[in-house]
């Protein structure tokens, strides 16, 4: 499997992980400080982030949720 196509099925997981808590895509961008539509295209798969903002993006999910998701949850 391609780089590219790993990427966007751990944003699909990640996005997963994200709605299974209960936790809004405006949440997220609330406790990153981004604009909701950034995590909105990211986790769609139609912007590609650096890992330090996937990074992030789990620590925000895990903080919302009350979880210790990692990033073996998303392979």
């Amino acid at each position: 499997m391609k780089h590219k196509e790993q990427s966007i099925q751990a944003l699909a997981k990640l996005r997963g992980l994200a709605e299974s808590n209960g936790v809004s895509m405006t949440d997220i961008a609330a406790h990153l400080e981004i604009r909701p539509a950034t995590v909105g295209q990211m986790l769609n798969g139609r912007f590609q982030p650096g890992f330090h903002l996937v990074f992030r993006t789990m620590d925000a999910i895990n903080f919302l949720s009350g979880k210790e998701y990692t990033l073996a949850d998303l392979a």
